[in-house]
């Protein structure tokens, strides 16, 4: 079982980086062969993938990787709003006090820097501290897995005028958080990861406008 977890997420990471192409096949033989285990296995870790819509089974046809749609991306964006957002109703209950030190020293670097990557990788920061302290180890997964998939498809290339924006939403999901205002830490976080999203979404409209062809046919 440990290695059929450890294959499923080593094809669905290859999926996610785009190591394997949309409608590229995925032949049992070749991945048995390539991963020293059976093609049942093979075959079992596939059936997977397709119940989580990474990869299509045709009959006779075989295993291939799906084609991802301009839809199926903003189902994505809009499932991490409301995902982020139940994390952050239930952190701002149980965060302790290192935590909430731990994010303002996080957001204090984020507001030091003018560095899209590294203010990146400050944002991802903040929004995992939350994530991580909600106390409900199924809802940290689910993000984790989504956030997977989006990272692979989102490049974050930031404006200083963006960055501080987002900086100044942090102060207020911050604040919420060290009073313990759940609802409001979740209206703030969901209106938050719903905004920055959609904005990178729109921006594959314009880098990437086959994969909404599905939006206008």
């Amino acid at each position: 079982m440990e290695k059929k977890g450890q294959l499923l997420f080593k094809i669905r990471d290859r999926i996610y980086s785009g190591y394997y192409w949309p409608r590229e096949k995925l032949a049992e033989t070749a991945l048995a062969e390539e991963m020293n285990v059976s093609r049942t296995i093979i075959r079992e870790v596939l059936k997977e993938l397709a119940t989580k819509g990474l990869v299509v089974i045709l009959p006779h046809k075989g295993a291939s990787v799906a084609e991802i749609s301009y839809e199926k991306l903003k189902e994505f964006v809009q499932l991490e709003a409301v995902l982020e957002g139940s994390a952050a109703y239930l952190a701002a209950q149980l965060l302790s006090s290192d935590q909430i030190k731990e994010l303002h020293a996080v957001l204090k670097r984020s507001e030091n820097t003018e560095d899209p990557q590294v203010w990146s990788l400050m944002n991802r920061s903040f929004h995992t501290i939350i994530n991580s302290g909600c106390g409900n180890s199924k809802l940290i997964d689910v993000i984790r897995d989504n956030v997977s998939f989006l990272k692979f498809w989102f490049i974050q290339l930031s404006t200083s005028d963006e960055i501080a924006a987002r900086n100044r939403v942090h102060q207020e999901i911050l604040k919420a958080l060290e009073k313990k205002k759940p609802s409001l830490a979740r209206e703030l976080v969901e209106k938050h990861v719903g905004d920055s999203l959609g904005d990178l979404l729109k921006r594959i409209q314009v880098s990437n406008p086959a994969i909404c062809k599905s939006r206008t046919e």
